[in-house]
């Protein structure tokens, strides 16, 4: 997603984290205004934390919207996001949710909320709960750290990362990243992580990975599924997350491009909004048909 856009989303799930928070955790609270929204909201909004397991050491925090249209009587959804490891508000704001972010250039300021016309919440109860907080923000840092060493360079250009922070030493793969403009006049620019197979990366075949979602970064795929390392699990303490290297990565037998697409997915982004708010799988295939011709 373009930039701009995730550090609003960051702000909009902080605000929704000091609301649920101002009570003890395990207590809820009714949500009836949020910034950016002009108005009160037209719909209950209830978010807050659940204990589970052994003495509660697991809290999660879910968005809590009653259906729209009978409530009595309509089903409740209970909504988990892909990934994994995205928040479910992207759910609540990019996919079914009551509410949207409005396309338009980010100014700094809080980013203008809509009402949908689509919501499923028109006939269900939702519960989205998303993964836990802590390494949320954790994942937001390491977001960050990746686009401040990408865009040192002009957009279309790569670089090849050997340090990253919270891991002991240099890199033991080679890790590049950048953007490929791809569209009329680059209008889209595609955001990739590329890893050279450990193996033979002269003989070994190159993978391309999409993650699900729609809207989930392939940083997921990379950190959480198949990739040469990924974030020790534990108790988050506030500073940059641990990263360990994994004895199970694709990477061992091939080379992978992590791919954030569609447009508005991770740091991929479009010059123009009506690209950004009408995806279709043709466009989609067409674009990242042409970003293989580039990259390779």
């Amino acid at each position: 997603m373009a930039n701009d856009y995730i550090f609003s989303i960051q702000k909009l799930l902080l605000f929704f984290l000091i609301i649920s928070c101002r009570n003890a955790v395990g207590s809820a609270s009714i949500i009836k205004y949020l910034p950016g929204f002009e108005g009160p909201l037209p719909f209950e909004l209830e978010t807050g934390y659940i204990g589970v397991g052994e003495e509660e050491q697991v809290q999660l925090f879910y968005y809590f919207i009653k259906s729209e249209g009978n409530p009595e009587e309509d089903p409740i959804l209970l909504w988990l996001s892909g990934g994994p490891g995205c928040s479910s508000i992207s759910g609540l704001l990019y996919e079914n949710g009551p509410m949207t972010m409005k396309l338009e250039v980010y100014n700094g300021t809080v980013p203008s909320l809509v009402s949908t016309t689509y919501s499923w919440t028109k006939t269900l109860w939702f519960i989205k709960t998303p993964m836990a907080n802590d390494y949320v923000f954790s994942i937001q840092k390491l977001f960050l750290f990746f686009l401040i060493i990408s865009c040192r360079n002009a957009v279309g250009s790569a670089s090849i990362i050997k340090y990253l922070p919270g891991f002991d030493g240099p890199l033991p793969f080679e890790l590049e990243t950048g953007y490929i403009g791809v569209g009329e006049e680059e209008q889209v620019q595609l955001f990739y992580y590329f890893i050279k197979s450990e193996g033979n990366p002269e003989e070994d075949p190159i993978l391309l990975w999409l993650s699900g979602g729609p809207g989930c970064s392939s940083i997921s795929g990379f950190l959480y599924e198949n990739g040469p390392m990924t974030m020790k699990l534990e108790v988050y303490n506030g500073t940059v997350p641990s990263l360990v290297s994994t004895t199970y990565s694709w990477t061992k037998i091939s080379s992978i491009i992590y791919l954030d697409q569609p447009v508005g997915t991770g740091f991929s982004y479009s010059r123009t909004h009506k690209l950004a708010s009408k995806p279709s799988d043709l466009g989609e295939a067409k674009r990242i048909h042409e970003f293989l011709h580039k990259v390779l």
